[in-house]
């Protein structure tokens, strides 16, 4: 079974592209925290590189922006090639089939799934990650990709 799920918040705006035949592509990385505390004292965070097709990948695009939380439903993927140098790069992505937008903004919150625009209303009465410690804010300078 290959199933992963996440709740994280947008590292960067959502990167929207299409592919030659005109498919739409989006990836964005999302920063997910760790359930405990450093040496330090603060929460650190792992940055997840996911990408997701076509409607999904609009709705993301539209909806979303740096720092919005989103849980999000999919499965892992490996993936290698051979760069400009001829080195062999490997690198693993979410491939995301579901998407629950889950900040609190001024938009309406909206659960959106593979090949659907949109589905009803999600309604969070709190944050379940207020306690997680101090927001992540990054630049992105601070990213190593």
């Amino acid at each position: 079974m290959n199933q992963v799920l996440l709740v994280g918040r947008f590292a960067r705006d959502v990167d929207l592209r299409a592919t030659a035949n005109g498919t739409d592509v989006a990836n964005f990385t999302i920063a997910v925290p760790r359930p405990y505390k450093n040496l330090e004292g603060k929460y650190d965070a792992d940055f997840i590189n996911c990408i997701t097709w076509k409607n999904l990948a609009r709705n993301l695009a539209e909806y979303c922006k740096k720092g919005d939380l989103v849980g999000i439903k999919g499965h892992i993927q490996n993936v290698s090639y051979t760069d400009r140098d001829g080195n062999k790069i490997y690198k693993t992505e979410i491939i995301v089939d579901n998407v629950t937008f889950l900040s609190n903004s001024n938009k309406k919150e909206k659960t959106t799934q593979k090949n659907e625009a949109q589905v009803e209303p999600v309604k969070q009465e709190s944050d379940p990650f207020k306690d997680f410690g101090e927001e992540l804010v990054l630049n992105d300078d601070d990213l190593p990709f």
